[in-house]
């Protein structure tokens, strides 16, 4: 039942944010119009991914061959690889006001934070999985784009004038953290159906739908002014 309703609230909210992404993209500047298609494109992918992953894992209760982990894990990468481009333009965005010299200093304790996570993940962690398999390409390439993605959407929230930026922030942090504890059991080839941290993946995903919830309530008309995601 467990898996029936993590494959149903993931996907949903997956579908959700597409939908909201799409109805936003009008009501919005070019910038942020590549920002939102960005969004769009992540959301669309993680639909295939949590969907083949709850219905073979959590559902049909298959096991993590090379074959199943591919079919939930290539759609999974272009998500977070989607989702760090996306943030980067955020970030980007947010920072435009920022003088250079001290945005690198400001900015230091959350890249330090970053590689740290990438490291102790690597390295100090015990992998029953070789990092030259499949598998564990997939978990390293994982790990890179969730560093990235973490270093960019901390940076972001913290000069990002917009709730909207906050609560989506919340949102992607809380699914890379499930992802990691979920993951952690991956290289440790210890695959938990029903995973307790597939809830708090759901929450990370309703948290980023009521980001865009908020945007919508805060939109303005389209002859007017366009709707900005960061300012």
């Amino acid at each position: 039942m467990a898996g029936y309703l993590a494959l149903v609230g993931e996907m949903g909210l997956d579908i959700v944010l597409v939908v909201m992404c799409f109805a936003m993209l009008k009501l919005t500047g070019r910038q942020n119009k590549k920002i939102l298609c960005l969004l769009l494109i992540s959301y669309l992918l993680a639909i295939l991914a949590d969907g083949i992953y709850n219905l073979t894992l959590n559902v049909l209760l298959m096991k993590n061959t090379v074959l199943v982990d591919s079919l939930y894990d290539i759609p999974f990468i272009g998500f977070l690889l989607f989702q760090a481009i996306a943030w980067f333009y955020i970030f980007k965005d947010s920072n435009k006001s920022a003088a250079p010299s001290k945005s690198l200093l400001f900015y230091f304790p959350y890249i330090f934070t970053a590689i740290l996570i990438f490291c102790v993940f690597m390295f100090a962690v015990h992998w029953q999985l070789r990092y030259t398999s499949t598998i564990g390409f997939y978990q390293i390439i994982d790990t890179v784009l969730e560093a990235i993605g973490f270093s960019f959407a901390t940076m972001s929230m913290i000069r990002a004038r917009t709730p909207f930026v906050q609560l989506l922030g919340i949102g992607y942090l809380t699914v890379v953290a499930s992802d990691f504890m979920i993951r952690y059991g991956v290289v440790n080839n210890i695959i938990i159906p029903d995973n307790t941290f597939e809830a708090t993946w759901v929450l990370g995903l309703l948290l980023s739908t009521a980001a865009f919830f908020l945007l919508s309530r805060n939109r303005t008309k389209p002859q007017k002014t366009s709707l900005s995601l960061t300012h």
